[in-house]
Formats: C-alpha cells, sequence, structure tokens
C-alpha cells in the first residue's frame, strides 16, 4: 500500500511521516520508505516504463528541454517504484509522490491545468492509496520555514502564501482523480497547526491502520 503525504513546504510532512513510520513499526506494522525502493534498471518491464515516460514527459509541455529530463526522471522512477511497491507488499510512504510532483509539473508547464496532468499521468500510472494532506496556515508555514533556516530556501509571505493556496487546488484534484479513476484512493486531511503532531500522529496512524485493513 503506498501513503503519499502532501503538503505545503514547512507543513511538516517529512516530520510527521517519520513519527507515523516509527509508530507503525512500534506496533508492528511493516512501514518502509517508497523513496528508497532499489531500482533494476535493466529489467525489460523496468525499460518499458521508462520508455512510457519519455512520451509522458515530453506530453506535460514543460517550457525548457531541462525540465523535461526533470519530468522524465520524476515519472520514470515513480512508475518503476509503484509497479514495485505492489509487488514489495506492507505500508510504502513518500512525501516525493507523483500528486507533490504534478505541482512542479505544473508550474513548469507551457498551458496545462494541475487537473489536465494528474488526469493524464494517473490514467496510465497508479495513484497512491491514501493520500494524507498536512494542512497549516500561511503563518505557520511561513514561521516553520523561517526557523528551519535551511540553505537555498528562498522564501516570502507571498510565495509561502501561494504554496498553501495550490494545496487546496490539489486537493480538489485528488477529489476529481477519485471520482472519475481510482475511487479505492483515500484522501485523509490532517491539521498539523498543533506543535509536536501528536493529533495528527494519532489520525493518521489510525486511517492508515483501516486502509491497510481493506487494502489487505
Amino acid at each position: 500500500m503506498l501513503v503519499e503525504f502532501i503538503g505545503a513546504a514547512g507543513a511538516g510532512k517529512t516530520f510527521l511521516s517519520e513519527r507515523v513510520r516509527g509508530t507503525l513499526k512500534d506496533e508492528g506494522l511493516a512501514a518502509q520508505n517508497f523513496d528508497l525502493i532499489q531500482i533494476h534498471k535493466a529489467a525489460p518491464r523496468n525499460l518499458f516504463l521508462a520508455t512510457r515516460a519519455v512520451y509522458l514527459s515530453v506530453m506535460t509541455r514543460p517550457i525548457t528541454l531541462f525540465r523535461a529530463k526533470r519530468a522524465f526522471a520524476v515519472i520514470a522512477s515513480y512508475s518503476i517504484r509503484r509497479e514495485l511497491c505492489e509487488q514489495a507488499g506492507g505500508i510504502q510512504i513518500t512525501c516525493e509522490g507523483l500528486f507533490h510532483k504534478i505541482i512542479s509539473l505544473y508550474r513548469n508547464s507551457r498551458g496545462l491545468e494541475m487537473d489536465q496532468l494528474a488526469d493524464m499521468l494517473f490514467r496510465r500510472i497508479k495513484p497512491p492509496d491514501v493520500v494524507i494532506v498536512v494542512e497549516v496556515s500561511a503563518q505557520t508555514a511561513f514561521a516553520r520555514r523561517s526557523a528551519r533556516n535551511r540553505p537555498n530556501d528562498h522564501f516570502t509571505r507571498k510565495s509561502v502564501r501561494a504554496d498553501v493556496e495550490i494545496i487546496t487546488e490539489m486537493i480538489e484534484v485528488m477529489a476529481r482523480i477519485k471520482q472519475s479513476l481510482h475511487p479505492p484512493m483515500r484522501v485523509v486531511r490532517v491539521n498539523a497547526e498543533e506543535e509536536g503532531g501528536e493529533v495528527a500522529v494519532a489520525d493518521i496512524v489510525a486511517a492508515l491502520k483501516s486502509a491497510e485493513r481493506s487494502h489487505g
């Protein structure tokens, strides 16, 4: 089962996902990092998926060749790991899934909207089984990004507000994908304003246990 965390930068995706993964392991459930699944590049099936990713990356209408290469890397990596995830079983968790990357593809596309990109990609690639939407206010996201002070993290209050707003748009995209393409996909929204995230972690763990029982 694949679980994708999505939220604005500073929302606490990585923090919460690590706490959730640790909690699940403590309770005897296999929870792994989806992004660490090893890819055998020469496998025939993987070569097919990589070839398809070339086509899909072009269809995202990237504004430059560099962006086209980035799109290919994202789509190919996700496609291959998504199939391997099904074979591996257990719970695989990512903060860098395809819904998250669609925002970047949208920002670097010539004329495609997010819902068009999502529809095109998820008609050919299975989406996550569960999406955890980590929601915070723009004020909180700005404060957290300021506090962590990462190198090369350039932002303003305006850009942070835009990041939070685009997550709201993505929630609408997810609802359409669930309704039209993948009804079994679950979307779980959690409020991450609380420092420490105890309530959010408990809510996510409960949702994932329920989803795992249904998925199994």
